[in-house]
């Protein structure tokens, strides 16, 4: 979504949860998260020592430098108006060829990596 090329910072949707229609997002392995979940996820890594910034989900390219779970409450508060609801993140990026893809058009998305539990809807 956006870069600042002078401080190597891009920011961007890491996930999105559901659409600006209400629409759910289901990923490529079939699943679905929901907002405390993500809340959760986001607040536990934070307090462990933040979330860092990979090339492909494999090498440190950088950190994560900011991070919000937008929410439609959280829309709602900020005045932000209609739109998804998921993750954005700002990541720094500290290695010289993961920028240099950056900068290429090669590297253009932002996503998450992590575990967890899946649970059967009941």
């Amino acid at each position: 979504r956006k870069v600042d090329a002078d401080q190597r910072l891009v920011t961007g949707w890491a996930g999105i949860i559901t659409r600006t229609d209400g629409s759910r997002v289901v990923d490529f392995q079939g699943d679905m998260i929901t907002i405390p979940v993500l809340e959760e996820a986001v607040h536990k890594a934070m307090r462990s020592g933040g979330i860092a910034a990979g090339e492909m989900h494999e090498a440190d390219a950088g950190s994560v430098v900011e991070i919000m779970v937008v929410s439609k409450a959280k829309r709602d508060a900020l005045g932000l108006g209609e739109g998804p609801e998921g993750l954005a993140v700002t990541m720094k990026i500290d290695s010289d060829s993961a920028w240099s893809r950056v900068k290429s058009g090669e590297l253009r998305e932002l996503s998450i990596g992590g575990s967890a539990q899946r649970v059967e809807a009941a």
